[in-house]
């Protein structure tokens, strides 16, 4: 399944290198490294360096736009429901900034009701 999502957005990346660090990319993020960064990344793929990790996000050429608009596309087609409802969760806080938008989200809501 996994490679199938990836084979889903390959195309958006026009060099191999990138292709294959976008996988191993993707598989840290979903994999159990506790720290999600470069190094950690990195090191879970088998590079020595985060050399390559880094590219892909500094330099490299793609659409994270595009990507995420595959990856979404593929978990709805094979998870989702018509009637489902995504959610994504951090186990880091919320920036200050999102925190307070989605607290004034909640308070119209309530609003909402009771009005």
């Amino acid at each position: 399944m996994f490679d199938q999502a990836v084979a889903r957005f390959a195309g958006r990346f026009r060099r191999v290198e990138p292709r294959a660090t976008a996988r191993a990319y993707l598989f840290g993020l979903l994999s159990g490294v506790e720290r999600k960064n470069c190094w950690q990344l990195a090191e879970q793929a088998g590079y020595a360096r985060p050399g390559p990790m880094q590219r892909l996000l500094r330099t490299a050429r793609w659409s994270a736009d595009d990507v995420r608009d595959d990856v979404r596309a593929y978990v709805v087609e094979h998870l989702g429901a018509d009637d489902g409802v995504s959610a994504a969760t951090s186990s880091r806080p919320a920036p200050n900034h999102i925190a307070l938008a989605s607290t004034r989200a909640r308070a119209a809501e309530q609003d909402a009701k009771v009005g």
